[in-house]
């Protein structure tokens, strides 16, 4: 999605490229049966999950309000983690401290 960082863009490719091609097969393929409504559903714990918001698309994210907190995020896009990490540390640590003591980011 445009506009993006070219230099992320090449490094992502890169490492991406450089999986070998059975790793990636093994990975990719348990993705295309994923029910991601059904797998956020069973799951009993706080959920936040950060969007992008020139990249939001509100019919593919509308469902997962009932099982997520979505919180937007103003800068970057799909890898705005590693565009801003920064952003992304802030993000995190304005979560509540047991969320995260729970994912070990405290």
């Amino acid at each position: 999605v445009s506009p993006y960082d070219a230099d992320i863009k090449s490094r992502v490719c890169k490492d991406m490229l450089a999986t070998a091609p059975k790793v990636a097969a093994q990975a990719a393929r348990p993705l295309a049966a994923w029910d991601r409504d059904r797998a956020l559903a069973e799951l009993d714990l706080p959920i936040t999950t950060y969007e992008a918001t020139r990249l939001r698309k509100p019919p593919s994210t509308a469902t997962l309000t009932q099982s997520c907190e979505i919180r937007p995020v103003e800068v970057g896009g799909h890898f705005f983690f590693i565009e801003h990490p920064r952003v992304a540390a802030d993000a995190i640590m304005r979560l509540p401290a047991s969320a995260r003591i729970a994912t070990g980011s405290e």
